[in-house]
């Protein structure tokens, strides 16, 4: 991908169990030919993090078709349309159904 010059879209797997791994050992364990190219470059954008649960995995497929979006060249100089997943936790709407009490101390918030 780097050197036929393709973009990348980075998705971070952090639960050890399902073969993921800190973004720094990811990051050390990279060719140091490539790693400017991969990560160093990707500061300016998002590194989507990869969710089990449901609900966050709409979040993290939307960031990632997003991505594919802006790097397409019909999208690169302008923003990727809004996408939405029917029922996505997103386009809910979310209320308490019991009263809420939220407490505020002077000694921590002065």
């Amino acid at each position: 991908a780097v050197q036929g010059h393709t973009p990348l879209v980075l998705v971070h797997e952090k639960d050890l169990d399902r073969g993921g791994a800190p973004l720094n050992e990811l990051h050390g364990d990279c060719p140091i030919e490539l790693c400017a190219e991969v990560f160093d470059k990707h500061l300016l954008h998002e590194i989507i993090n990869w969710y089990r649960q449901i609900d966050f995995q709409a979040v993290a497929l939307k960031a990632i078709a997003s991505s594919m979006f802006q790097a397409s060249p019909k999208y690169a100089k302008v923003d990727a349309p809004q996408l939405y997943i029917p029922g996505e936790l997103c386009n809910q709407r979310l209320e308490l159904v019991t009263d809420v009490t939220i407490y505020v101390s002077d000694k921590f918030n002065p």
